[in-house]
């Protein structure tokens, strides 16, 4: 039975009352907390040298792994930079062949190293006829000279090349069918193009002691390859050209096959006439292929030489898009078969520098401008020596073309 303790005197316990004696709390907070007796000062001193030596390991530690993982990072960078070296250096080894193989397809021909002659073939002379009675007009029998361009226009930043598309299996003298003068200014960076109607009625200049008397543009190749060509669109039309590459269209089907195709919108009457060439198209947009798309480009008489050279540029631009999706197999087998089709006066070194510089042009592509001359509505079809030609007033369409290209 527990004690009262209600009965002791004021409430509190005797000293022997059987009970450990209470605890008197103090009256100013908790109790004192318990505090572990300190350790000698040679215990202390032993412990922090201790600690201090575990530290110095530790960061002897740290460090030796530092200098390490710089060591590593070296090595990796050094065998990362001979990777990198050698296969710069094989790809441009490689590169270089593969460059210089396709530049050993090209024809290299200076312009003036062309036959000169003051006389058309026979076969020229019939299809004209052929196609001036396909066309018909206003037959002129005393036809007015020709007035060429008031002087030659160039300036240094601006790099006039033609291209001429000719349709003969050799690098014989032929009429041209597509002349295209491309412009490079290297200002701006930009890329203009006009395209020259094959049957603009132009003054001839002597050339290499021969006289010629007025005729249509397409003629000037035919007579003295790509030299006379130069010269008569100079002549006329009073533009500095730099350089000419020559393109065998009898290779393009090659070209376009390797591409697998190109779209092409076909009009009623191109659909109508193809298929009387016998292939099997329709009015609308369609895959041509080699033989097809070079029928479409030849396609003559069923319009204005205006239209076959819209033709011929809706042909390019139809190849350039197809390239742009190829593989690398096809560019490289396209890239092959477009060089072994090129005639030209360029150097391999002028060649290289200007696929070099491309890069920079192609930034603006799309701001890319292209025209022809004469333009729709300034030139009258007539017939002229039994060949039908686009009259014009050469002067002033000389002006619209120095305009274009040095406006």
């Amino acid at each position: 039975m527990g004690t009262n303790h209600s009965n002791y005197i004021g409430g509190r316990r005797p000293q022997n009352s059987g009970y450990p004696p209470r605890r008197r709390r103090s009256s100013y907070g908790p109790p004192p907390s318990r505090r572990p007796s300190p350790r000698p000062a040679q215990s202390r001193s032993a412990a922090a040298r201790s600690d201090a030596a575990r530290k110095r390991a530790a960061a002897k530690r740290r460090e030796a792994e530092r200098q390490r993982q710089i060591k590593l990072r070296r090595k990796r960078a050094m065998i990362a930079f001979f990777v990198v070296f050698f296969s710069l250096a094989t790809a441009a080894v490689c590169g270089i062949h593969w460059w210089a193989s396709k530049l050993d397809l090209i024809t290299y021909t200076s312009a003036h190293d062309f036959e000169v002659t003051d006389k058309l073939s026979q076969d020229i002379i019939d299809e004209e006829a052929q196609y001036a009675a396909q066309m018909g007009g206003d037959i002129e029998h005393n036809p007015e000279e020709v007035q060429n361009a008031d002087g030659v226009m160039s300036q240094p930043h601006i790099t006039n090349i033609l291209l001429v598309g000719t349709d003969n299996r050799s690098w014989k003298n032929s009429r041209s069918d597509t002349m295209i003068l491309v412009s490079l200014n290297s200002k701006t960076k930009t890329i203009k193009m006009c395209s020259f109607l094959r049957d603009t009625y132009c003054d001839f200049p002597d050339y290499k002691g021969k006289s010629y008397v007025d005729q249509k543009l397409t003629h000037a190749f035919a007579y003295g390859g790509a030299g006379f060509c130069i010269e008569t669109i100079e002549h006329n039309f009073g533009v500095k050209i730099d350089n000419y590459v020559r393109v065998n269209f009898s290779s393009f089907p090659k070209v376009i096959n390797c591409l697998g195709g190109v779209k092409i919108r076909l009009s009623s009457a191109e659909s109508e006439y193809l298929n009387m060439q016998g292939f099997d198209t329709f009015a609308g947009t369609q895959r041509l292929y080699g033989k097809e798309a070079l029928a479409y480009a030849r396609i003559r008489y069923i319009d204005s030489d205006y239209k076959r050279t819209t033709r011929h540029q809706t042909l390019l631009t139809s190849i350039a898009t197809a390239a742009k999706s190829s593989s690398f197999s096809e560019i490289n087998s396209t890239i092959s078969e477009i060089c072994s089709m090129i005639q030209t006066d360029m150097s391999d070194s002028q060649i290289t520098s200007l696929t070099a510089n491309m890069l920079s042009y192609l930034e603006n592509l799309d701001s890319m401008e292209m025209r022809t001359f004469p333009e729709e509505g300034t030139y009258d079809g007539k017939i002229i020596d039994n060949m039908w030609v686009a009259v014009t007033d050469m002067p002033s369409t000389a002006k619209s073309v120095q305009e274009f290209i040095y406006g």
